[in-house]
């Protein structure tokens, strides 16, 4: 782990993490419960993401398409912290079906 420091020099401590996880998981305590209980996070696609129909196609390796109609769907997309990420706006409406975006 590579040590970072405050421009002014001074150390700085990570005192908590907050997550948002598949399955409306919002802490590494229900996270580690849910991995002891061996709970499955992945389910059918919510119907007012997106229809999967619309991107199916049974070739895996097709770009921009699926072969499947289940995913690991976080609640509350739209608040979804793409900058934090790095992530252009843009890119991130290409990443969102539900956008209305066109994808190739």
């Amino acid at each position: 782990m590579r040590e970072r420091r405050h421009a002014y020099g001074r150390d700085i401590a990570i005192t908590g993490i907050g997550c948002r996880l598949p399955g409306g998981l919002g802490s590494l305590e229900t996270l580690w419960s849910a991995l002891e209980q061996g709970q499955d996070l992945v389910g059918e696609i919510p119907p007012e993401r997106f229809d999967p129909q619309m991107f199916a196609d049974p070739n895996p390796r097709r770009p921009g398409r699926t072969y499947t109609a289940s995913a690991g769907v976080l609640d509350d997309i739209a608040s979804f912290d793409a900058e934090f990420f790095g992530i252009s706006p843009r890119e991130a409406a290409r990443m969102d079906p539900s956008s209305g975006c066109c994808w190739s």
